[in-house]
């Protein structure tokens, strides 16, 4: 596979393990409309292993104005194979396959045949369909995502039983496990050799940050018997440093001292979400049948338990140093990391009843690096869902900005008044202010069930959807062709956090909302 320079720029996002997961996932899409069409192009491009179309629609004149990649050659096809075809052209490394079957009929009669996927994308289907096709991804933890397009209006919900993120790829800042308020026994010894008065002005303005918090905090200590805790004290800690510099604005590394100087006094090892994770009951129980995220968040407990701190992670950032001090430092972070990590190891393979192999290894190299970003997303399932509303959010939702929850209860009611009538809302022109009025009842029924109160459906949403008809439009359905597809990314390479759960978009307004139903 000729990935190395094809595939460069995304793996600078999610690394050659990110790509080997995209390399060997099984993709099923369910109807190949333009919404369908859309999603899956923008994962063939990135390069999933393969896919299946399963669809039971034979290529039409309709299909021509909300279908940009069908032509006349493709009239009286099958419309999977027809699709498949030419979304197999964008990428070589991709294989594909088209089964001509009803989607609805195949989750009622087959439903195991749903099991051999990594991700499973309902288009355009009924919510029943849905829901029955939730409960295998459910059993099986297959990720699901349901996507809906109706005239201006997206919909895409995401589920997956339980999700492990290693990689959570933050954003807002750095993470590097430094210690500087709790040094280990190497890192202390090597901040006792060095005298930072004594130095000349060149070793005095290239002393690393990381030993001039080491050696204040050990003297704002000795004068107050704690780290500094309040406002004033972390103001007063920062004077304390600049007042051992010789010139301050000269001094670059004493300017980093001073913005870091939130590492002297952190209050915790790990932040409070990664030890969530730590005590959760699948990682305190965790066996040799378990998943290897558990396998390594139990051996990681024990490592604390035992010794007091967390494994180091061993990322080392850049600073202003010379470089004798800046890679004797990076040393000894790095052989304290390896060292722990030997431990770790030993601790999931007694876990795992076993010897590790290689995949173990990387994994738990990868688990330990990134241990203060790890993540566990855990989503509501759709039968749950439809029982039971999240009242609160939908409520808090409403008093958004552009708010577009309203068309949360104008798609089930649609979906409602297809069940009802065998057509959607305004398929029969001559029935339009019967169906609205339908639309309307239905809606607000959904709406008195959920537990809502105070509120009623639109009309005017109502007389949209009796307008829309069954209209699919592919400039709107390429928009969530888009977001689907980067949320099934994100599963499938369990990098960055993904929506939780529920996306509408609006064209008539451009605005958008995630909403956790």
């Amino acid at each position: 596979m000729a990935t190395d320079n094809k595939y460069d720029r995304q793996l600078r996002l999610w690394g050659s393990h990110g790509q080997k997961a995209l390399n060997t996932s099984k993709i099923c899409l369910l109807k190949s409309s333009s919404l369908g069409t859309e999603i899956l192009k923008n994962l063939v491009l990135p390069g999933i292993g393969h896919f299946t179309i399963i669809d039971n629609q034979i290529v039409s004149e309709r299909d021509f104005g909300n279908n940009f990649f069908l032509t006349r050659a493709d009239l009286g096809r099958p419309r999977a194979e027809a699709t498949k075809e030419w979304l197999l052209e964008l990428n070589p490394d991709v294989n594909g396959e088209s089964l001509q079957a009803d989607p609805s009929e195949l989750i009622r009669t087959n439903p195991e045949y749903f099991s051999q996927f990594t991700l499973i994308i309902s288009t355009q289907l009924r919510f029943a369909d849905d829901l029955a096709l939730s409960r295998i991804c459910e059993q099986k933890n297959i990720t699901f995502l349901i996507a809906k397009s109706l005239g201006f209006i997206n919909y895409l919900r995401v589920y997956k039983k339980e999700h492990l993120v290693v990689e959570g790829k933050p954003t807002e800042k750095d993470f590097f496990d430094l210690r500087i308020h709790k040094p280990f026994q190497e890192l202390k010894i090597y901040a006792d050799l060095i005298n930072v008065d004594e130095l000349n002005d060149m070793k005095h303005k290239h002393t690393p940050y990381i030993i001039l918090l080491m050696k204040y905090l050990e003297e704002w200590k000795n004068l107050h018997g704690d780290v500094p805790k309040t406002f004033e004290e972390k103001d007063d800690f920062k004077k304390l440093i600049k007042s051992h510099s010789r010139d301050f604005y000269g001094e670059e590394n004493f300017r980093e001292a001073v913005n870091n100087a939130y590492l002297a006094y952190l209050d915790e090892d790990l932040p409070f979400s990664v030890t969530e994770i730590l005590n959760d009951p699948k990682s305190l129980d965790a066996n040799s049948d378990s998943d290897n995220f558990w396998k390594c968040s139990k051996a990681v407990k024990q490592f604390i338990d035992e010794s007091g701190s967390p494994p180091v992670m061993g990322i080392f950032p850049d600073m202003t140093s010379d470089t004798d001090s800046y890679i004797a430092l990076q040393r000894i972070y790095q052989n304290k990391a390896s060292t722990d990590l030997e431990v770790i190891k030993s601790k999931v393979s007694a876990i795992k009843g076993s010897d590790l192999d290689q995949a173990d290894v990387d994994f738990i190299t990868l688990f330990c690096k990134n241990l203060q970003m790890i993540e566990v997303s855990r989503f509501k399932s759709i039968e749950t869902e439809f029982k039971e509303l999240n009242v609160g959010e939908i409520m808090s939702a409403m008093y958004e900005d552009l708010p577009v929850v309203d068309w949360y209860w104008g798609i089930r009611a649609c979906d409602k008044f297809i069940e009802e009538n065998g057509r959607y809302p305004g398929s029969e022109e001559s029935k339009d202010s019967e169906d609205k009025a339908q639309l309307l009842r239905i809606a607000n029924q959904l709406i008195a069930e959920s537990g809502v109160e105070g509120v009623e459906f639109k009309p005017e949403i109502a007389g949209e959807i009796v307008r829309f008809g069954d209209c699919e439009l592919h400039s709107i359905a390429a928009i969530l062709g888009g977001i689907a597809s980067q949320e099934a990314i994100k599963l499938i390479t369990h990098q960055y956090t993904p929506i939780n759960n529920t996306y509408i978009y609006s064209a008539i307004t451009s605005s958008s909302q995630v909403i956790e139903v």
